[in-house]
C-alpha cells in the first residue's frame, strides 16, 4: 500500500492450496495518506515456470483507519481505607498505534484537582502492561481523611490520552489495638483482662471497654447479631460456620450474601435456607 509491503499477505499458487490471509499496515508519519486522497493497493504474483500455477486472487475487507491517541474508559477507586486504595481503569482502544505506556496519575484534590503527568503534586503510577484492557494499581501510604483526584492514562506515538477525572476520599484514621490496649487492657489480644469470658481482641473489635455486653450474640428472626459500637477500628474479622465443630469455613464464601457488617456497626449473619441440620457459627476477630 503506497509502497509499504504487507508481508503477511503471502499465498501459494500451487493447485489445491487455498488460504485466506490478512495483514495490517501502519504507515509511518512520512508516508501518511492525506484525508480525501487516493491510494493504491498493488498485488503481484510470481507464478513460477511450472504448469497449473495460475490462481484467482481476491482482495476484500480493506479497512482504512487513521491512527489516533488511545481511548480510555472512566477511572475509579475501590477498597478504600484510611491509607490505601485500589485504582481501576481500562484502555478500550490503542488508536491503531501500539501502546507504549499506561497507568494512573493522582494527587490530593486540594493540591491538584485535574492531575496530569508532571503536574503540581501529581504522582504517576505506571501499570507496566502495554496492551488494551483493564488496569489496576494498589496504592499505599495515602493520607487519612483526604480527598484525591485521579485519572487513568495511556500513551502511543500519537500522544497521551487521559480518562475523565474521578475522585475518592480516604477514611478517618482508625484506632489500633495497640493504642486501645495501652489504655484499657495492657495484655495480649487472646487474654481476658476483665474476666468476662471475652478476649481482649474481641472486646476491642466490639468497640467497648468490656463490660457493656455479654459473650453470646443476639439471635432474632433467623439472624445472628454481634454487637459492635460505632467507630473506625483497625481490625479484620470473619464469620465462620461448621457442621462438626472441627472444620470451620468462611461464611461469606460458603453462604454468599449471608454476612453483613456496616462500617463501625454490628456484624450480622443470616441463616441460609439450605443448611445442615446443625450449624455452628462463630466470629473470628484479628485485631
Amino acid at each position: 500500500v503506497n509502497g509499504v509491503a504487507a508481508t503477511n499477505l503471502t499465498y501459494s499458487t500451487q493447485g489445491n492450496v487455498d488460504a485466506t490471509v490478512a495483514d495490517t499496515i501502519l504507515l509511518t508519519p512520512g508516508n501518511i495518506i492525506a484525508p480525501g486522497a487516493e491510494f493504491s493497493i498493488t498485488w503481484t504474483s510470481n507464478r513460477g515456470a511450472g504448469a497449473n500455477s495460475s490462481k484467482k486472487i481476491g482482495i476484500s475487507d480493506v479497512l482504512v483507519a487513521i491512527p489516533t491517541p488511545p481511548v480510555l474508559a472512566s477511572a475509579s477507586a475501590s477498597s478504600i481505607t484510611s491509607t490505601t486504595a485500589t485504582l481501576n481503569g481500562s484502555v478500550t482502544s490503542d488508536g491503531y498505534s501500539a501502546i507504549t505506556e499506561r497507568g494512573f496519575v493522582y494527587a490530593p484534590t486540594s493540591t491538584n484537582s485535574n492531575p496530569l503527568i508532571n503536574g503540581t503534586g501529581v504522582i504517576k503510577e505506571v501499570d507496566g502492561a502495554v496492551t488494551t484492557g483493564p488496569l489496576t494499581k494498589a496504592l499505599t501510604g495515602l493520607t487519612a481523611s483526604t480527598g484525591y483526584s485521579l485519572k487513568a492514562y495511556a500513551t502511543n506515538n500519537l500522544g497521551t490520552t487521559y480518562s475523565t477525572v474521578a475522585t475518592f476520599s480516604t477514611t478517618a484514621p482508625g484506632l489500633s489495638y495497640d493504642t486501645w490496649n495501652d489504655a484499657i487492657a495492657n495484655q495480649a489480644a487472646n487474654l481476658d483482662f476483665d474476666g468476662d469470658g471475652l478476649s481482649n481482641g474481641a472486646e476491642f473489635f466490639m468497640g467497648t471497654a468490656g463490660n457493656a455486653f455479654t459473650v453470646n450474640p443476639g439471635i432474632s428472626g433467623g439472624t445472628v447479631t454481634w454487637p459492635r459500637a460505632s467507630g473506625t477500628l483497625i481490625s479484620t474479622f470473619k464469620v465462620e460456620v461448621s457442621s462438626t465443630l472441627t472444620n470451620w469455613t468462611d461464611a461469606s464464601v460458603t453462604y454468599p450474601g449471608s454476612v453483613s457488617a456496616p462500617n463501625g456497626g454490628p456484624v450480622t449473619f443470616t441463616l441460609p435456607i439450605s443448611r445442615p441440620p446443625s450449624l455452628f457459627i462463630r466470629l473470628n476477630v484479628t485485631p
